[in-house]
């Protein structure tokens, strides 16, 4: 056995941690009075891939998937948790808070665009000018 393997076996088995992590936070989705938005995103941070090399991500969705099918309780604690996660948010507060988009506002858009004005700018001034020609 080379210095090489010797190390890696003193590695811990990131494969068992993941599934391991993975456990954990869908047990997590049982209590009811548990945070919907710190439970996503640890579910979310334990399905990821963990680097460039890490191929385990879709094994872990698809581990994830087959025991919310396989355990009623644990699909209608889920179930409950999310419906009330986007019951109880804006949908621009849904996709900051779990990190699908970035916080940005309205200035940013317009520096991202300086020659195009956003959607809201562009239905105002269509508006101004109907009500404007219905004047006349």
């Amino acid at each position: 056995m080379g210095l090489w393997e010797r190390f890696r076996r003193c590695l811990p088995d990131r494969a068992r941690q993941s599934d391991e992590r993975l456990d954990e936070v869908l047990a997590a989705f049982r209590d009811p009075d548990a945070n919907t938005l710190e439970l996503g995103r640890r579910l979310i941070a334990a399905i990821r891939p963990t680097g460039r090399r890490d191929d385990g991500a879709a094994g872990r969705y698809e581990r994830m998937l087959s025991q919310l099918e396989a355990d009623a309780g644990l699909r209608a604690a889920f179930r409950n948790h999310i419906v009330h996660f986007i019951a109880t948010r804006r949908l621009v507060t849904f996709f900051t808070d779990s990190g699908i988009l970035p916080g940005t506002g309205f200035f940013l858009r317009v520096v991202a665009h300086p020659g195009r004005p956003p959607v809201a700018v562009r239905a105002r001034r269509a508006a101004a000018e109907r009500l404007h020609a219905r004047r006349v």
